[in-house]
């Protein structure tokens, strides 16, 4: 055989008759002693993929004569199992035109000398009319190859022969969320390039049903390979999204790979309930997971690494209702919030969760409050008596709220409670069934009020069975930008503004500010904005109000030494001598960032006075 009559397909067309000219005058054994030296491989498969001409040196590595493997299925004859399916689709996705081109690693079975590593070059053969009818392979083996560049080589152009030929999109990030790459179908699907997607953060390309498209919220990096989660393509289809960390020596992974695979059968309310850590939200998309955990109850982004942690152990307490909880932590940064999730779980349910803010109650009520009353108990009490909150909690969660500030004298009862499930309304002489689950909750150090006095150690002791402690916002700032686009795009919502996003500016201050008073700070600051301004960004000069002195409170103006020292000068009209208290109680509450106890001591107030005033102004407005 002296000549070989082998059209190629290229893309120029001033090139194909050159070439068509040098290989139809190509001298094979000069051809032949070339790629001798050179250890190449070259080997012909038609459309079916069956080998239909290879070289003395592919013979020579395979250990195989012509008789025995001409004309045989290539992929069934020479690729381990594990590899047939994703060869078998690659060589057909070339055959197609689906790739006009090929370069990747893969491995060769030989009769001798075990599996080799042979790095591939592929072109299509064409008759005249443009028809494939098979392609030409040009092969180096690689296997000895141990060099750095050479692993990494082969290590991308097996990836790249893997996954471009598979049907589902797969991407390629690192731990920030930045895209590092992108298979084909993952480009169709998304209509866009590979080097318009690289770079990219994941949140610029997929929405998280529950979160929107916020840019700034981290992600939450999958612990164990095949971890779920839906997303949303910007065409508005759902897909079932599979996070695999790719890792070296079991350390942090160095990038991650997700597959998407299409879904039919979607809930989006139960995905924000699953993917939002299933609490509500105030007038957004979440309506099932506000009618279920109540109305006023923010939702909450789990994304720091505490609070996953926090979100673990509260669905695992979920699932016992015999335990105490007692939730800690600053005022504001979400106890009631984890509570509630602790009672509805990431399903919602219908049994009662009832409430108790113990330092809004006076002590002379509280017993009846807590246990009720029967008829005729004390003077100005209804005739048939009422019902207290641990009968209104019957089989659902009863959650007392600054539990530091329960009246000693009611310590024992609930103690009783908590052990025996049993207790005795004000005024009556049978006893009644405490089917509940008790949470507790406080910014108080417990400890400390046990050796004040003021709390009993043996109620202590009993309440810290299961302890949640719930860290300040300032300690978890990768919470404080998904928080901070999900308050402003609520309430904005709410008030029929127009915000939708936060500049990076923007984002700085808030991400630089301490927030002293926590979650419930920063969605007021948000609210503050949206009131005051109808924007479709956040811009920083919106946020003048954050300034904060060295000791990262925000700074107010000083009031004039003898401001209440001199005569005020009252107006002529009249004044609404509540509306002033307000106002005032909302300034001081302020100045010391929402710190309920400074607050107090500054207006010269006890805690347990200023919580009471503070709740009846919640409910008026």
């Amino acid at each position: 055989m002296s000549k070989s009559n082998l059209p190629v397909c290229l893309d120029k067309d001033d090139d194909k008759e050159i070439i068509k000219e040098l290989f139809s005058s190509l001298d094979y054994a000069s051809f032949e002693m070339m790629s001798k030296n050179l250890h190449l491989l070259i080997i012909l498969l038609d459309t079916d993929l069956v080998l239909r001409f290879a070289n003395k040196n592919f013979y020579e590595l395979v250990g195989w004569s012509k008789n025995d493997i001409l004309n045989k299925d290539y992929v069934k004859q020479f690729i381990p199992p594990r590899l047939r399916l994703f060869v078998h689709s690659t060589v057909t996705a070339i055959l197609a035109k689906k790739s006009t081109s090929y370069s990747g690693s893969n491995e060769v079975i030989t009769r001798d000398r075990g599996v080799r590593y042979i790095n591939w070059n592929a072109v299509h053969l064409c008759r005249e009319n443009g028809d494939t009818y098979g392609i030409l392979c040009l092969g180096l083996d690689i296997t000895n190859h141990h060099n750095l560049d050479d692993i990494l080589n082969r290590v991308d152009l097996e990836k790249n022969l893997l996954l471009h030929a598979i049907s589902e999109p797969v991407i390629y990030h690192d731990p920030d969320g930045r895209i590092t790459w992108a298979n084909r179908a993952f480009l169709e699907a998304t209509n866009l390039n590979l080097d318009g997607v690289l770079g990219s953060h994941l949140r610029q390309v997929l929405e998280y049903p529950g979160e929107g498209s916020l840019k700034f919220a981290p992600l939450k990096l999958p612990g164990e390979p095949g971890h779920e989660e839906v997303v949303k393509l910007p065409d508005g289809h759902y897909w079932l999204s599979k996070s695999y960390p790719l890792r070296a020596q079991d350390v942090n992974p160095y990038q991650l790979m997700m597959i998407l695979h299409p879904t039919d059968r979607f809930d989006e309310k139960k995905a924000q309930l699953r993917q939002g850590a299933g609490l509500a939200g105030e007038g957004d998309a979440s309506r099932y997971a506000a009618c279920k955990l109540g109305a006023g109850c923010d939702r909450i982004l789990f994304h720091s690494k505490t609070m996953l942690e926090v979100q673990k152990l509260a669905q695992v307490i979920h699932q016992d209702r015999t335990i105490p909880v007692l939730i800690e932590g600053e005022t504001g940064v979400g106890k009631e919030v984890i509570a509630r999730y602790i009672h509805y779980g990431e399903t919602g349910n219908d049994i009662p969760f009832v409430d108790i803010n113990c330092a809004a109650i006076t002590p002379t009520i509280f017993e009846s409050e807590l246990f009720g009353y029967e008829g005729g108990a004390f003077t100005g009490g209804r005739a048939g008596g009422q019902k207290g909150k641990i009968a209104l909690a019957d089989g659902g969660t009863l959650f007392l709220d600054e539990i530091s500030e329960i009246p000693t004298s009611i310590q024992a009862k609930l103690l009783r409670v908590i052990q025996e499930r049993d207790y005795y309304p004000v005024g009556g002489l049978g006893k009644r069934k405490a089917d509940l689950r008790l949470i507790c909750a406080t910014n108080a150090n417990l400890a400390e009020c046990v050796e004040k006095g003021s709390f009993r150690k043996d109620l202590f002791y009993r309440l810290e069975a299961i302890r949640i402690y719930i860290p300040p916002l300032r300690d978890r700032a990768e919470d404080i930008m998904p928080l901070a686009e999900m308050f402003l795009r609520n309430i904005a919502k709410q008030k029929n503004k127009k915000f939708t996003s936060i500049s990076p500016e923007a984002a700085n201050i808030l991400l630089n500010y301490p927030w002293p008073g926590n979650v419930r700070q920063l969605r007021n600051a948000m609210e503050r904005v949206v009131v005051m301004w109808d924007e479709k960004e956040l811009k920083p000069e919106r946020l003048n109000f954050l300034e904060m002195n060295k000791g990262g409170k925000i700074s107010q103006p000083e009031a004039p030494v003898d401001t209440f020292n001199s005569r005020l000068a009252l107006p002529s009209g009249g004044l609404d001598l509540k509306v002033l208290n307000d106002k005032i109680i909302k300034q001081a509450l302020a100045r010391h960032g929402g710190n309920i106890t400074q607050t107090a001591a500054y207006l010269k107030l006890s805690r347990r006075s200023l919580s009471y005033r503070l709740k009846q102004m919640d409910g008026e407005e």
